[in-house]
């Protein structure tokens, strides 16, 4: 979102970034091209993202942007803050289907969030290293970037892409189960006003009740969580991560 709102209207990151004056990180000769790894929280639907968009939207003129953040996952009641990662992943087939459809390639807000490793639309493992130049761990953000392309070698990342064969075992299911019941999510969050917190307990119970004959125990083991932090859901003083 961020990146294609600057392009959009002939801004760089570092243009818009420097009236913020977020800070700059590297070696001297890069410090006109590297941000901070903690940008990537403008994704979140924090603080740090509600400054950014702000910032934008005098810029631009262009309203409810928070809408194109995670802030209606994020502020959901009854489980914890959403994670981003800090280092970019992408789809390439989704890169280049956007060139095809004649649009400008962009980054997927799924892919900014951390347990998210599949394309739910092209069935392929995200990304991570550019098969031009080998470069890989590189921030969500530098401070002169395209979308699409690569922010070290400004190579395409769309090209050259083969679709990886994933696997059929239970791990790979459920990693692909993760990514489209995020991006159902986002298409469909459900209501700030409502606490999910209840209806994750009786969840919780009922998995308990069938497979483990309500043993707290044993049920806590299998979703590799100590009987405590288990109890601490249920009592409601806690609340359960996303990856829980």
């Amino acid at each position: 979102m961020f990146r294609i709102i600057c392009e959009a209207n002939q801004l760089t990151v570092n243009d818009v970034v420097s009236e913020l004056n977020a800070p700059l990180y590297g070696p001297s000769l890069d410090r006109s091209r590297k941000l901070v790894k903690s940008l990537h929280l403008i994704d979140a639907g924090s603080v740090h993202s509600d400054r950014m968009i702000a910032y934008l939207e005098n810029l631009t003129g262009v309203q409810n942007l928070a809408a194109l953040t995670l802030a209606e996952l994020s502020g959901l009641k009854g489980v914890a803050a959403l994670c981003t990662r800090p280092y970019r992943k992408w789809c390439p087939h989704c890169y280049s289907e956007d060139v095809a459809k004649g649009l400008p390639p962009y980054d997927r807000l799924l892919w900014s969030i951390n347990l998210v490793r599949f394309c739910p639309v092209h069935e392929v493992v995200l990304h991570s290293v550019c098969l031009h130049c080998g470069g890989d761990r590189a921030p969500q953000l530098f401070g002169r970037d395209i979308s699409g392309f690569c922010p070290r070698c400004f190579e395409w990342l769309g090209e050259s892409a083969s679709a990886q064969q994933l696997s059929g075992d239970d791990q790979t299911k459920h990693l692909r189960w993760i990514a489209r019941s995020f991006a159902d999510l986002l298409e469909g969050p459900p209501s700030k006003d409502e606490d999910l917190l209840p209806i994750i307990q009786s969840a919780i119970r009922k998995l308990g009740d069938i497979h483990h004959e309500g043993a707290t125990t044993y049920l806590a083991r299998q979703i590799r969580r100590n009987k405590s932090v288990v109890s601490t859901w249920l009592g409601g003083r806690s609340r359960p991560a996303w990856d829980a």
